[in-house]
C-alpha cells in the first residue's frame, strides 16, 4: 500500500501516514502525567485486531504446516488453538508461534503445553526469558543488553560483534576482530531468545517495551535476574559509550586520515605550486590523491574508514551522546580519555572530527579543525571535559563566547551554566549574527533560555539575525514555554520589530502558532495593526500566504483592521485574490467590514488582481460577492479581460466576458481590441473563447490591421482557420 500510494493519490488530495510500534497514541497524551510512565502494553482493547490476528494466524501456521509437513488436522487444530486467545497481542502470538516452530516436539499435545505455558502479559513473557539464561551467561546478556538498549539506532550485526567483543586490551582494530564471533546472530539469539529480532544484517530489541520493561525501576528487584539489575539507562549509556571511546583511541587512528594543513599533500601541492609550468611529468607521482578536490578525498576517506573499520560510523556520530549520558559516574580513565578525544591536537581526535562533520544528519556549520577544546566540549555536551578544562587554563574571551553560543544552541543546558559562570559574555553576536538566547530561542532549547534569562547580563530584547529578537524566533518556531518565559522578563518588549519591520506578532501568525498570537494580542503594547516595512499587516501576509484558519482568528482580535493597504495601495483581500487563495477570499468576504471597492496606487482592484494570474475561482467568488470593477480599466487602460487573455486563462475570460458588465468589443488606449490581443499572443483556446461569445473578426487596429492578418503574420495556421469558421 505504502510503495503504490503515490500513483492513487489524484486531484491534489495528499495522504499522510504515522507508522508507528505504539497504536493509539492519543492515550498516551491524553494525560500529559501517563506520557512520562513506563507502558509496556500494546494493543490492547483496540477495534479491528482480531481479524488481523486471525489472517496473521493462518498464514503463519501454513508456513509452518508446509515446512513441517504436519497434518490438515494439526494445521487447524494450531489455528482454533491460538485464535480462540485473539484477544492476545500481536507479541503474544508472535512468541507463541516462535516456540511452535522451534520445538523439536511436535505432539498435539506438546503444541497444547507451549500455548497454555506463555503468559498473557508482556511483562510477565519479558521476565521468563530473562530468567531462563543461564547463570553462565548472565553477565553476557548484561553487556548485549546494555548495548542494545543504548543505542541510537539499531546496530549491525558487526557493529554489535565489534562492541561485544571490545576489551581495554584490544589495541587495533585487527586484534578486536580476531577475538570477535563467527557468527554473532547465533550468539545474540542463543543468550536473549525472542528478546532480540535479527532482520538482515540488523539486530534490535524484539520491541519498544522490552526496552520499557528493562528500564522500568520498579521491576528491579533483589530476585530480579543479573541481566535486569544491571541493564539500567546510566549502565547502559557507560557501557556504549566506553566501547566507542575506546574505539576511537585505538592505535589504527594515531595517523591522519584526512588531509590537513600540515598533512604530506598539502605540502605536495605546496611544492608543486612553486614549479614552472611546461612539459614536467613523472608517472611515479599519483595525480589522483595530489591534486584532488578536499572535499572528494575526504569522502573518499570516509568510505575507506567505513569499509575498513565497521564500527567507526556509530562510535563517531554517537560516542559523544552516550557520554554526556554517564559522564558523572564515569571512572577517571574514561574521562581522561574523552579530553584526549576533544583535543584537535591529537590525531584521534581530527580523525573522528572530520568524519562527523561529513557523515553526521546534521552537522556543524563550523570549522571543526580550527576549534579549541572548550569550545568541542561545549558543541558534544561534554560538561566534565569542560569544567576540568576551564580549570586548567583561563580562555579567552572569544573561546568562552563562542562555546556559550554552541551550547545555547545545541541545547545543553548544563554548559551554558557552567560557562556563564566562567564569564562568558551572554551578548555577543556569533555565527549569523546570532546570540547565546536568540539562538537558544529559535531552537526551542527551554532550559538553556531559563539558565541565560537567569543571568543579569542577559539583554532580553537583543537582536539576533535579522534582527530579530528572541521573543521573535520564539514566536516563530511556535515554542509556547519559551514565548511565555520571556514575556515574563519586565524588560521584554512584545511589539519590537526586526530589518523588514516584522514583529513577534507576524512571525507567530506567519508559522500558524494560535495560542501565541492570543498570548500576544492580550497584550496592549502589541500593535496588532503594525505595519512592517512594505506597509504590509499580519491580516495581509495571512491572507496572501492562503493561511484561512489563522485569517479567522485574527479577524475575532478587537480593534483588527482587514482593510489596511500597503505601500503599493493594496489591500488584504487584494493579496488573497492575487495568489489566488480562494478560502482566504470567502473569510473575507463574509466579514462585513470588508471594502470590495478597495483599489491600489495603480487603480487594481481584487477582481484585476485575480485575472492576473488566471484564479477564476476566486473570481467567481468575487463576483458573486457583487465586487465591483468588472471591467475597470487600471492606471495603464488594462481591463480584468485584458490580464486574463494576457495569461493564457480560457476559464476566466469565459467568465468575465459571461458577466454582462463587460464589453467584449471595447478597445484600449491603442484602438485593440480583447480578440486581437489574443490572436497577437498566439492563445488559440482564449480565441475560441472570445469567437463563441460572439467577437467581431473584422475590427481592425488603428493600423488596420485584422486579427486574421495578425495571426498570418506569425505563421499561426490554426488560429488562421478559427477566425475563417466565425467570418470572412
Amino acid at each position: 500500500m505504502l510503495t503504490n500510494s503515490s500513483q492513487s493519490i489524484k486531484g491534489g488530495s495528499m495522504v499522510k501516514f504515522l507508522i508507528t510500534s505504539r497504536p493509539f497514541l492519543h492515550q498516551s497524551y491524553a494525560n500529559s502525567q501517563k506520557v512520562f510512565q513506563s507502558q509496556i502494553s500494546i494493543d490492547e482493547d483496540q477495534t479491528g485486531y482480531t481479524e488481523d490476528l486471525q489472517t496473521f494466524v493462518q498464514e503463519r501456521i501454513n508456513e509452518i504446516s508446509l515446512n513441517r509437513q504436519f497434518s490438515n488436522d494439526i494445521r487447524n487444530f494450531l489455528c482454533e488453538a491460538i485464535i480462540s486467545k485473539a484477544d492476545r497481542t500481536f507479541l503474544w502470538i508472535h512468541m507463541v508461534l516462535a516456540s511452535i516452530e522451534k520445538s523439536l516436539l511436535t505432539s498435539r499435545k506438546e503444541f497444547q503445553k507451549i500455548i497454555a505455558s506463555i503468559p498473557e502479559g508482556l511483562a510477565e513473557i519479558y521476565h521468563r526469558y530473562l530468567t531462563a539464561i543461564p547463570l553462565d551467561h548472565q553477565e553476557d546478556a548484561s553487556k548485549l543488553l546494555k548495548l542494545l538498549l543504548a543505542c541510537s539506532r539499531p546496530l549491525s550485526l558487526d557493529e554489535l560483534n565489534i562492541a561485544f567483543t571490545m576489551e581495554p586490551s584490544y589495541t587495533t582494530a585487527e586484534s578486536i576482530m580476531q577475538n570477535s564471533h563467527n557468527s554473532i546472530a547465533h550468539t545474540v539469539q542463543g543468550i536473549l531468545g525472542s528478546l532480540v529480532r535479527v532482520t538482515g544484517q540488523q539486530v534490535s530489541l524484539v520491541h519498544q517495551s522490552v526496552k520499557d520493561y528493562l528500564q522500568d525501576q520498579f521491576i528491579v528487584s533483589i530476585d530480579s535476574p543479573p541481566a535486569i539489575r544491571m541493564a539500567n539507562p546510566q549502565g547502559s549509556a557507560l557501557q556504549l559509550a566506553t566501547v566507542c571511546i575506546q574505539y576511537l583511541l585505538l592505535d589504527d587512528f594515531t595517523v591522519d586520515f584526512f588531509p590537513t594543513n600540515d598533512s604530506p599533500t598539502a605540502a605536495f601541492a605546496d611544492v608543486f605550486g612553486e614549479l614552472p609550468l611546461g612539459d614536467f611529468e613523472d608517472d611515479d607521482l599519483d595525480s589522483n590523491t595530489s591534486f584532488h578536490d578536499p572535499a572528494i578525498l575526504h569522502s573518499e576517506t570516509c568510505d575507506s574508514l567505513v569499509s575498513d573499520f565497521p564500527f567507526y560510523t556509530y562510535a563517531s556520530l554517537h560516542w559523544a551522546e552516550h557520554f554526556a549520558r554517564c559522564e558523572e559516574d564515569a571512572p577517571e580513565e574514561l574521562k581522561d580519555f574523552a579530553k584526549s578525544l576533544l583535543n584537535p591536537d591529537t590525531a584521534n581526535c581530527r580523525n573522528w572530527l572530520s568524519f562527523y562533520h561529513a557523515k553526521a544528519p546534521t552537522p556543524l556549520d563550523d570549522d571543526l579543525m580550527d576549534q579549541n577544546p572548550i569550545i568541542l566540549a561545549s558543541q558534544f555536551d561534554s560538561y566534565t571535559v569542560l569544567k576540568f578544562l576551564l580549570l586548567d587554563c583561563e580562555p579567552s574571551q572569544v573561546i568562552k563566547n563562542q562555546s556559550l553560543y554552541w551550547a545555547s544552541r545545541l541545547g545543553h543546558d548544563r554548559i551554558v551554566t557552567a560557562l556563564l559562570q566562567s564569564g562568558a559574555e551572554p551578548n555577543t553576536r556569533q555565527l549569523e549574527g546570532q546570540t547565546a538566547l536568540t539562538v537558544a530561542s529559535e531552537h526551542g532549547n527551554r532550559s538553556c533560555v531559563t539558565a541565560l534569562l537567569a543571568d543579569s547580563r542577559t539583554n532580553v530584547n537583543a537582536p539576533g539575525r535579522n534582527g530579530r529578537t528572541a521573543l521573535s524566533f520564539a514566536c516563530g518556531g511556535g515554542h509556547d514555554d519559551i514565548v511565555k518565559e520571556l514575556l515574563n522578563q519586565k524588560a521584554c518588549n512584545p511589539d519590537e520589530p526586526d530589518n523588514s519591520g516584522a514583529t513577534p506578532f507576524f512571525w507567530a501568525v506567519g508559522g500558524g502558532h494560535h495560542s501565541i498570537l492570543s498570548t500576544l494580542a492580550r497584550f496592549r503594547s502589541v500593535d496588532i495593526n503594525h505595519q512592517d516595512k512594505t506597509g504590509r499587516t499580519a491580516v495581509s501576509w495571512a491572507s496572501g500566504d492562503g493561511m484561512a484558519d489563522t485569517l479567522i482568528r485574527l479577524i475575532k482580535l478587537p480593534r483588527i483592521d482587514i482593510n489596511a493597504k500597503d505601500n503599493k495601495g493594496r489591500s488584504p483581500l487584494s493579496w488573497a485574490a492575487g495568489n489566488g487563495c480562494t478560502d482566504v477570499v470567502e473569510v473575507l468576504l463574509a466579514n462585513p467590514k470588508l471594502d470590495k471597492t478597495s483599489i491600489d496606487n495603480d487603480n487594481r482592484n481584487a477582481i484585476s488582481w485575480a485575472c492576473v494570474r488566471g484564479h477564476f475561482q476566486v473570481l467567481v467568488r468575487l463576483l458573486e460577492a457583487g465586487c465591483p470593477g468588472v471591467d475597470a480599466e487600471d492606471i495603464d487602460g488594462w481591463t480584468p479581460l485584458a490580464w486574463a487573455i494576457h495569461t493564457d486563462s480560457p476559464d476566466t475570460v469565459q467568465t468575465l466576458i459571461s458577466n454582462e458588465n463587460v464589453l467584449i468589443e471595447r478597445r484600449d488606449k491603442g484602438g485593440r481590441t480583447a480578440l486581437s490581443w489574443a490572436v497577437e499572443y498566439g492563445h488559440i483556446e482564449v480565441v475560441k473563447v472570445l469567437l463563441r461569445a460572439g467577437a467581431d473578426t473584422g475590427t481592425q487596429t488603428g493600423s488596420g490591421r485584422t486579427p486574421a492578418m495578425i495571426a498570418k503574420d506569425f505563421g499561426r495556421d490554426d488560429i488562421v482557420k478559427e477566425l475563417e469558421v466565425y467570418g470572412p
